[in-house]
């Protein structure tokens, strides 16, 4: 098995559940295999033998070693000790930082997301804003015609002829 990881993040190797497991580390840029030893689980009892992973390796069902860096990258060997076999393989690919990679913002959505959010928020709004006013018009313009209707106006087409005067003929 093997993973690609970006400086930082963890390293997670699976731990079977045996009685006794050993696990240790061979760096990918070394001559030859050193197989350093990081430590050895006993049932749930972790025991860190180097001293760089001391702060660093933690177990829950895995061995997390925290802050991954280029250094980590090779291969992590579990073996049960008691059956002398190993038990499973991970090899670590370190992927190279990018420029801008470390920016990250907390929600995770990127700002063009907000801007675009924003600007369909803004959208909906002045929507209902119009249709708010145009329910109010037409409401205001059925009064106006009720109105007129009660006083006994008949309802003309406006021609453009303001101070007409409704009672009188026309030559």
């Amino acid at each position: 098995m093997s993973c690609e990881i970006t400086p930082g993040e963890p390293i997670d190797v699976y731990l079977p559940l045996t009685d006794l497991v050993e696990v240790s580390f061979t760096a990918s840029d070394a001559a030859q295999p050193s197989d350093l030893q990081i430590c050895t689980v006993d049932n749930e009892k972790i025991q860190i033998i180097n001293p760089d992973y001391k702060e660093r390796a933690s177990r829950i069902n895995t061995l997390q070693i925290k802050d991954g860096n280029v250094s980590d990258s090779g291969s992590y060997t579990v073996r049960d000790v008691v059956n002398n076999e190993t038990l499973a393989i991970l090899k670590v690919h370190m992927r190279e930082d990018q420029p801008g990679s470390d920016i990250r913002q907390e929600g995770g959505v990127p700002a063009c997301g907000i801007v675009l959010m924003l600007l369909l928020l803004l959208v909906v709004a002045a929507f209902v804003v119009l249709m708010v006013m145009y329910v109010r018009l037409r409401r205001e313009n059925q009064q106006l015609r009720e109105k007129d209707e009660r006083n006994g106006h008949e309802l003309r087409p406006m021609n453009g002829n303001a101070n007409h005067d409704p009672g009188e003929e026309q030559d």
